[in-house]
């Protein structure tokens, strides 16, 4: 009888190793689209943002970026991306022109704009990412990423790291 058990343990061990070690690379690979895509995010605050930012006359005032899991707390799906920046209004451009600019200059980078106009707010996507300028007295910036999918661990790891404030560089 103990020949057997231990003919069968081995295989179950075998495959315990092997999901384990699925796991791990799955985690891996979660992080890895994760810090992909916020990174690109960055790029955006310090591409496109900084030149619509320079070409409208808009003062930076204050931004974060954010991260939280998504779905359910005891079951996170994943984990959602958030860059916030806001500015003073244009100082010298009148809104409805500040909008166009931050169109075009959106459009020249790749982003598709929404094709449903909205009053004061420009809305625009690029792959994975969203973003909205909100154009009423200040202007406020959201930089979005829907639910990236990810391992539970990986979830509450980057779901639980702090706020942080947001780098500008003038220039």
């Amino acid at each position: 009888m103990k020949a057997r058990l231990g003919t069968a343990a081995a295989p179950l061990a075998g495959l315990m190793v092997v999901l384990a070690g699925c796991s791990a690379g799955g985690d891996t690979e979660d992080r890895s689209r994760f810090e992909a895509l916020e990174q690109e995010a960055l790029d955006v605050v310090d591409g496109v943002l900084h030149d619509i930012a320079g070409e409208t006359d808009m003062a930076f005032e204050a931004g974060t970026r954010a991260t939280s899991i998504c779905g359910e707390s005891y079951a996170p799906r994943g984990v959602k991306l958030r860059v916030f920046a806001r500015f003073a209004a244009p100082a010298e451009m009148a809104t409805d022109d500040a909008m166009a600019a931050t169109g075009e200059a959106l459009t020249g980078d790749g982003w598709e704009l929404d094709p449903q106009p909205r009053e004061r707010i420009v809305l625009a996507t690029r792959e994975d990412l969203e973003i909205r300028f909100d154009f009423a007295g200040v202007v406020q910036v959201h930089i979005t990423a829907g639910c990236i999918e990810t391992s539970d661990g990986v979830a509450r790891e980057i779901g639980d790291r702090p706020t942080k404030d947001l780098d500008w560089a003038d220039g």
